[in-house]
């Protein structure tokens, strides 16, 4: 076989045209966006209450349910009184990195703006360590299986 002709040969050289950044872009698909917009809107706000550091939001007091009736005392907040929170939800992959953004004003019925970024923090919208974890492994096998695809010419 000749130089420059055997199979390691152009595995190497395909080796050589691998960009880290298109293959982390080719990573992430709609079934990965969706599933962190799930970790964080359900998994965590919905489900637990809690932030991406773990931290509760707080508890429905009964005067609260006395208000609104749908807002059981002593459960936890979701944040998902309108939906409007969960639904301006995004996420944008760049180069090295996710941005999880949302719109968090709130316009209660008379008129009041509150800001839920100012009052529970930008953690609302970060993964915590376990959803992050089990993100980072689904990322990896893509990523993983993105580079054999060049390596080995699939």
């Amino acid at each position: 076989m000749a130089i420059g002709k055997s199979k390691l040969h152009e595995m190497l050289h395909r080796g050589r045209t691998i960009n880290e950044v298109k293959v982390w872009l080719d990573s992430w698909d709609e079934n990965q966006i969706v599933q962190v917009l799930d970790f964080i809107k359900y998994d965590q706000l919905f489900d637990t209450g809690k932030d991406g550091r773990g931290r509760q939001l707080g508890w429905y007091s009964l005067a609260t349910e006395q208000i609104n009736p749908l807002k059981k005392a002593g459960t936890h907040y979701t944040l998902h009184d309108t939906g409007a929170f969960y639904e301006s939800m995004e996420i944008i992959v760049r180069d090295n990195e996710i941005e999880i953004d949302a719109d968090g004003k709130k316009v209660d019925e008379r008129g009041n703006v509150t800001d839920l970024f100012e009052v529970f923090g930008s953690e609302i919208i970060k993964l915590n360590e376990q959803n992050f974890e089990l993100l980072i492994n689904e990322i990896k096998k893509k990523y993983i299986q993105a580079a054999r695809d060049v390596l080995f010419g699939n």
